[in-house]
């Protein structure tokens, strides 16, 4: 039996290259209608000064701090997929920073009232992680503007396990001695 070669991205693209512009609309068109999340990319691709974050900040809720009443389970990737969609379709890097950091609001909030798995945990704390490391090219004003809102966690921090609230603690303090 001979095997199959697999199917590449070089193979379509050559494949792509052939059509005639109505062909790719039609198959443009067929691939926005066939779920949420390539309506949402196309949609950001083209219209991204147009749209607000609302509708990825909705996604991100319902993926990292779903509703008790939804009988929705935690699925970090999935929150994690709404960013780097929003990015790739975009390349906006305020817009990518403002999501993370409504991830992090979002899984600190769910922590407070959900006592999470340790790889959730970690998860809240790698965004973080990477918060900080987008915060350190940033200007003044936008470092400012998202270290209030992540100072306006604290309260919950103290009550967080794995030793997550002691981490962000520690790694802002240092964050904020290397950047004043």
């Amino acid at each position: 039996m001979v095997e199959k070669k697999q199917i590449t991205w070089k193979d379509i693209k050559s494949k792509i290259e052939k059509e005639n512009n109505a062909e790719l609309l039609k198959i443009i068109s067929n691939l926005y209608s066939l779920n949420k999340e390539n309506k949402m990319f196309l949609n950001t691709k083209f219209y991204a000064e147009e749209i607000s974050l609302k509708p990825f900040k909705k996604e991100i809720q319902i993926f990292i701090n779903p509703t008790p009443t939804s009988n929705s389970r935690i699925k970090i990737v999935e929150a994690k997929k709404v960013i780097s969609n929003y990015y790739k379709a975009t390349k906006d890097n305020i817009g990518k920073l403002e999501l993370m950091v409504y991830f992090y609001e979002e899984g600190i909030d769910s922590l407070s009232s959900y006592d999470g798995s340790e790889s959730y945990y970690d998860a809240i704390t790698n965004m973080f992680d990477k918060i900080l490391k987008i915060l350190e090219v940033q200007s003044v004003t936008i470092i400012n503007k998202y270290l209030i809102r992540i100072k306006n966690t604290f309260d919950v921090l103290d009550h967080l396990g794995y030793g997550t609230g002691d981490y962000i603690l520690g790694e802002l303090e240092d964050f904020e001695n290397k950047n004043n």
